[in-house]
């Protein structure tokens, strides 16, 4: 596996867990939908396909429907669909000013291009705003893909600080917050878990970073790109194996 299939079937691995969130969370009535920024959601059962509806509340009601496969494309390159705005809106504005176009009328062009521009606005109003009721932030993950080597020991001393089991790297979350909590409170050692040759690398950057007990393994960003491209997709899986070894061995004396 190459770094980067490692990073994005670890980004579609969070994904599925994001959407799984949202569609427990989203009511099935548009009578009652769930309002959050603004905007009110919910779900709709179309040929066997889930969507979810979304609506603005200071806007004319106007629906947008939003399947899986769109909103997991939108949270696994949000820069590329940044661009594919910019670029429409540059067309858009190149159509009016040049008359490329086969509306005689240009009053009816500037309103058909304005109405696609304030659908893309209120589609990544939408996305943003799902990505966060289902457990991550677009600005999170951003901040992941900028995440200098060097500066991974103070992400998670900051995430720690801030005591969220939401902060956890998301493959750890599935043993649940009651025994995350009681094997943290053990403070087990770095040296401790991350036993294995083929890890030590690993362990000796913990080392150096300050990361120290278990606390500190399992806020680590595993996707993170400058963290694979330093220890690479085959040693961050065995660093992730090793610690989900460590925790059900545990778990076993809870």
């Amino acid at each position: 596996m190459t770094n980067e299939e490692f990073i994005t079937k670890k980004k579609r691995a969070k994904f599925n867990l994001i959407w799984n969130s949202l569609i427990n969370k989203l009511p099935k009535s548009s009578q009652m939908p769930l309002e959050k920024n603004d905007c009110r959601f919910n779900t709709q059962l179309s040929h066997k396909e889930q969507y979810i509806v979304c609506r603005r509340n200071d806007r004319p009601v106007v629906k947008i429907y939003m399947n899986k496969n769109e909103l997991k494309q939108i949270y696994l390159d949000y820069h590329a669909y940044l661009t594919e705005i910019r670029e429409y809106k540059i067309r858009a504005k190149d159509r009016i000013d040049n008359g490329l176009e086969v509306f005689s009328d240009q009053d009816r062009l500037e309103r058909t291009l304005s109405k696609e521009i304030r659908r893309f606005v209120n589609e990544k109003k939408y996305a943003e705003t799902l990505i966060r009721i289902g457990g991550s932030s677009i600005k999170s993950e951003n901040e992941i893909d900028k995440l200098l080597l060097y500066q991974i020991g103070d992400y998670v001393k900051e995430n720690r600080a801030e005591k969220k089991f939401n902060n956890i790297y998301f493959e750890f979350k599935e043993y649940g917050n009651k025994k995350i909590s009681q094997l943290v409170k053990r403070k087990h050692k770095v040296q401790d878990i991350l036993i294995e040759q083929k890890v030590s690398q690993f362990a000796e950057f913990c080392n150096k970073q300050k990361i120290a007990d278990i606390y500190d393994l399992i806020l680590i960003p595993y996707y993170c790109k400058s963290l694979v491209s330093e220890f690479g997709a085959d040693c961050l899986q065995a660093v992730i194996n090793s610690i989900k070894t460590f925790i059900d061995l545990q778990i076993q004396h809870l």
